[in-house]
């Protein structure tokens, strides 16, 4: 007895992105959409390789006296 489609055994290919980095000659690097975009509709995610603090709490760290030599 089948109780699945059988479209439901192949394997789904992903979608192509719908996003793509290139380099313009006015501003750099820019993002660009490769398809129609829905507006609220996710295109993108990824966890961060590097981080570091913000400005905000540096100067907040120099303000309140912390140590050059901790920053």
């Amino acid at each position: 007895m089948d109780l699945m489609p059988a479209d439901w055994l192949e394997p789904s290919r992903p979608s192509p992105p719908s996003i793509q980095v290139l380099l313009t000659e006015s501003a750099g690097r820019g993002v660009f959409a490769t398809r129609s975009i829905e507006p609220g509709q996710l295109i993108h995610t990824a966890k961060p390789f590097v981080s570091h603090p913000s400005i905000s709490s540096i100067d907040k760290r120099r303000m309140s006296g912390a140590s050059e030599g901790l920053l």
